[in-house]
């Protein structure tokens, strides 16, 4: 990892995936919300990141939105990563109704069952409608595709394979 300062990696690693309640006031009122922090590499350092982080991402939204929170997203320049993890849990958590699948095993994994790249693409076309600067990278769009085309069950980790087979 050519330019990244290992510590710092590593910190922030440890952060990716742990969820926490906090409590913070806004006109007098107190608000409760939790945040889940994904670490998220530069395509460059690691092609596969954003699809390694989708997992956690999906699920901390699924269990939120079953409870009628609502959940924010956002990335550092707002057009990409979070428009990508947006567009995984359009898929992953509502049908095209956009009424939110159950807590069956059978429900969570039939989005994956029917995911093709018209739905993405009429799921990515809502989100451009709120916001016409959306556009993720070819490339996540690319992991967002492979994560939910895949399987759970099937689904690995990117990093335990050899180059000739990604």
């Amino acid at each position: 990892m050519k330019g990244v300062d290992r510590t710092e990696v590593e910190r922030q690693a440890e952060v990716a995936g742990n969820s926490r309640g906090n409590r913070v006031r806004m006109d007098g009122n107190a608000v409760n919300y939790w945040e889940e922090a994904l670490f998220v590499l530069s395509h460059k350092l690691d092609r596969h990141s954003l699809e390694r982080n989708l997992p956690s991402a999906v699920l901390f939204a699924r269990q939120h939105l079953k409870c009628g929170h609502s959940i924010f997203i956002c990335c550092r320049d707002g057009v990409d990563y979070s428009v990508a993890v947006c567009l995984a849990i359009l898929v992953s958590c509502f049908n095209d109704h956009g009424v939110l699948f159950g807590d069956s095993e059978q429900e969570m994994a039939a989005p994956a069952a029917v995911t093709t790249k018209a739905s993405l693409r009429r799921r990515l076309a809502y989100l451009a409608a709120y916001d016409p600067d959306a556009r993720p990278c070819r490339g996540n769009l690319k992991q967002v595709y492979h994560y939910l085309s895949t399987p759970a069950q099937t689904r690995h980790d990117h990093s335990s394979m050899r180059r000739e087979d990604r």
